[in-house]
């Protein structure tokens, strides 16, 4: 209304928003909802208490309880199928499971999806604004159950979305505005 308002008394007319506009912004909001709550449901697989070792490895690398809770660090783990009955019962689609990022096709059987991110460390990724977009993920060493043969990728990252652009995205930007303001 303020902007309608602002813009009537400048002589201009603000655009409307056409109905393809309107699907994907709702869709973008409903992927930002989505990706708070995985967030959350990583940070509180960390902190379950068969987790402890995690916890350990990352105080050995010099983050305290403080830092992980306020970057938010949780933990993917193993089993991808507690994630996706969560996601489904809190009401989200398998296709918004897909265009976030979270869960791919499998190509063993195409009416099944798998997480993305398995047995590691989250780093939620964060836009300007604050809201989560994508996550980064370290995999774990062997002693504290990491795959012994060391051939998964030490870190992985969300792919590109609607929500998250690779290019267009630095971590811990949003966390950086004040020093950026100072």
């Amino acid at each position: 209304d303020a902007v309608e308002q602002l813009a009537g008394l400048a002589g201009m007319q603000v655009p409307k928003s056409t109905p393809e506009e309107e699907r994907k912004y709702k869709q973008q909001a409903s992927l930002y909802d989505l990706m708070d709550v995985v967030a959350k449901w990583y940070e509180q697989q960390l902190h379950d208490s068969k987790n402890k070792k995690i916890i350990q490895y990352l105080k050995e690398r010099g983050l305290s309880s403080e830092i992980t809770q306020s970057f938010r660090i949780g933990f993917a783990p193993d089993d991808d199928r507690a994630l996706k009955q969560f996601l489904l019962k809190q009401g989200f689609k398998t296709d918004d499971l897909i265009e976030a990022g979270l869960f791919k096709i499998s190509s063993k059987n195409k009416n099944d999806i798998y997480s993305f991110f398995r047995n590691r460390v989250m780093f939620p990724v964060q836009n300007f604004q604050g809201r989560v977009v994508a996550f980064g993920g370290r995999v774990l060493p062997p002693n504290y159950g990491g795959p012994m043969d060391k051939s998964a990728p030490k870190y992985i990252n969300s792919p590109e979305t609607s929500i998250f652009h690779k290019g267009r995205m630095l971590y811990g930007l949003s966390r950086a505005r004040k020093a950026i303001g100072d």
